[in-house]
């Protein structure tokens, strides 16, 4: 939108160029991500209550656009929950080994990680396949 709409630049305070547009689709994302990381809610809930706080009717209720938050929502099938363990656990014995200067254990893990590679890029996922990677 900001490439197409001279309103949106003049508003964002910025004139993009027709012939050079921004082409990064995730700037957006990554403009929050950077504000978020740097910005304290806290305190600006103070500040903004400290302004506001006289106009208020009801102080305890708290109203805010969800369109301001970064959500790193997805849908957790089993698959992925499994695999976010076995990465855990990983890091676990990889972490307590270094620290005991002791061998990392043979395991399987990367033969399960190509294995959950290839899953992931399957456009279907068969129950067969799925049933296969749970095993």
């Amino acid at each position: 939108m900001l490439n197409g709409s001279i309103h949106m630049q003049m508003f964002c305070g910025m004139l993009i160029d027709p012939a050079r547009p921004i082409k990064d689709r995730k700037i957006v994302s990554a403009i929050r991500n950077r504000i978020a990381s740097v910005m304290d809610i806290r305190e600006l809930q103070k500040i903004l209550y400290g302004r506001w706080g006289g106009s208020l009717d009801d102080k305890d209720l708290c109203l805010t656009d969800a369109t301001c938050y970064e959500s790193h929502l997805r849908f957790p099938t089993d698959v992925k929950l499994l695999w976010e363990c076995c990465e855990g656990l990983q890091s676990l014995v990889a972490k307590t080994c270094k620290t005991l200067k002791e061998r990392l254990p043979r395991n399987k893990y990367r033969d399960i990680d190509r294995a959950r590679l290839a899953y992931a890029k399957q456009r279907k996922h068969t129950k067969a396949a799925t049933d296969k990677l749970l095993r």
